[in-house]
């Protein structure tokens, strides 16, 4: 599996613990915004609440 699509799987699995009736629904651009904004680095915990929120909120947006 390439790097890529080992990091699209990651993201679905996201989405999915997320709220799987909306899973896919955030444009790859706000993903990117998001993952700038807070990059993951560790398994921080308040570093990944603080992605999810974002994209929560880039979910609503749509």
């Amino acid at each position: 599996m390439s790097h890529r699509n080992s990091n699209r799987k990651t993201l679905k699995n996201l989405f999915l613990r997320l709220d799987p009736t909306k899973s896919g629904k955030v444009a790859c651009s706000k993903i990117s915004a998001a993952l700038k904004a807070h990059p993951v680095t560790t398994a921080n915990v308040e570093t990944m609440e603080a992605l999810t929120t974002l994209l929560d909120i880039y979910k609503d947006e749509k």
